[in-house]
């Protein structure tokens, strides 16, 4: 019997501008908090190492906006891409909605390296059991 495993998370919010954060004189706080929730990313990816699961799904708004910067998703493709062992499943949430985002979902399509997965369609999907050695 083989088990299946997958790390599930949610509202990474990538992008958030934090404009209600005040702006010290000295130093980048806001900066700072968008690094730290971009590197949400390499943790999960980590948890998922750590626990031999082969799969991470982001049950939406992983995004925070349904038109997030260019450099905003190539920075989270690029991160989801640098272990081709786990596989992303990005579902899309109230922010990142498909009605409002659907250019977004097609450019995550078009750019996205091959372990990284729109799930778009209200229909089953079939994931690979990824094993680990």
């Amino acid at each position: 019997m083989s088990s299946f495993r997958f790390i599930h998370s949610s509202d990474l919010h990538l992008g958030r501008r934090y404009a209600n954060i005040p702006q010290p004189p000295d130093g980048n706080i806001r900066g700072r908090i968008m690094e730290a929730r971009h590197g949400a990313i390499s943790r999960i990816a980590g948890a998922a190492l750590d626990r031999a699961a082969g799969h991470v799904l982001l049950a939406g708004d992983t995004f925070d906006t349904a038109t997030p910067s260019h450099s905003v998703v190539r920075q989270a493709l690029t991160a989801m891409g640098e272990n081709e062992s786990v596989q992303w499943w990005l579902l899309p949430g109230n922010h990142d909605n498909l009605q409002e985002a659907e250019p977004l979902w097609a450019s995550i399509r078009r750019d996205a390296p091959p372990n990284v997965h729109v799930v778009s369609e209200n229909s089953p999907v079939s994931l690979e059991v990824v094993r680990f050695v």
